[in-house]
């Protein structure tokens, strides 16, 4: 009887110090992303200051961040717009994920070079996430190759890859998408996939 209850305790313990690997608190974001974060006074004197990435500008590409009288995590927002996000997480005042809108690639800019090639890049949420160093890119099941991912000078927790590729040739085609990250709430491994589809004019 007693084994069980101890084997219990340690199961509760251990739970208890993964679900507080998931807490972000403000102070917490602005101590590891200070040069990328900026405050946004809010409406309510009850509650801390919201929290925006510097970006290039205040309006697009950006994520934003709403935090609990605990001064706990309650919300980040990627946006691509000034009034239209890609991606959601919502959080209780505990630390625990309750939502999610989208994927870890919140993200995707691309830009046609000349009639036979594009330039993109893919943006990845790192927030409570450790990705690997490189995605893997292919387009149509063909050309292969791998491209790093490094760290958004202009965002927080925000990873970028960038790559070209030649569409000679193509009216039709897909770029898929593969690369694994570690959830550091829950050390579980994850593969993202991930599929772009074109037509070309």
């Amino acid at each position: 009887m007693k084994n069980i209850i101890f084997l219990l305790l340690v199961i509760l313990f251990g739970c208890k110090r993964s679900n507080l690997n998931c807490i972000l608190t403000n102070e917490q974001i602005v101590n590891q992303q200070s040069k990328k974060i900026v405050t946004i006074p809010n409406d309510s004197a009850n509650l801390p200051d919201d929290l925006g990435d510097r970006g290039l500008d205040s309006l697009t590409r950006i994520g934003y961040y709403t935090f609990y009288k605990n001064k706990n995590l309650k919300s980040y927002r990627f946006f691509a717009t000034n009034d239209a996000y890609t991606y959601n997480e919502e959080y209780d005042i505990d630390g625990n994920l309750k939502k999610t809108e989208g994927g870890p690639l919140v993200f995707t800019n691309i830009k046609e070079i000349g009639k036979d090639s594009a330039f993109f890049q893919l943006y990845f949420s790192r927030l409570n996430r450790v990705f690997d160093d490189s995605v893997l890119i292919s387009m149509d099941n063909r050309n292969i190759f791998k491209v790093n991912l490094i760290d958004d000078s202009l965002r927080s927790y925000i990873s970028i890859s960038s790559f070209g590729i030649n569409t000679k040739g193509f009216k039709k085609f897909k770029v898929y998408i593969s690369t694994n990250y570690v959830n550091s709430c829950n050390y579980k491994k994850n593969t993202l996939l991930d599929t772009l589809a074109f037509t070309k004019d």
